[in-house]
């Protein structure tokens, strides 16, 4: 929740202050991307988050 609340957060800023901003598809996948990386860096507690969106953890990553 606190995650996906701070990348929200950041494209609000980004909107306002660089006039840039994303589609909601790229938006939820940054937050999906972002969940994999902290996943993998070891952070277990939001385990349930990638079930959500139906993806296996560091799929996109790896096939970078």
């Amino acid at each position: 929740m606190i995650l996906t609340s701070w990348i929200i957060w950041k494209e609000r800023n980004n909107r306002i202050f660089d006039r840039n901003q994303l589609t909601v598809a790229e938006l939820v996948l940054h937050i999906k991307e972002e969940v994999d990386v902290w996943l993998l860096a070891g952070f277990k507690h939001i385990s349930a988050f990638p079930a959500a969106f139906s993806s296996p953890v560091g799929r996109r990553l790896l096939s970078l």
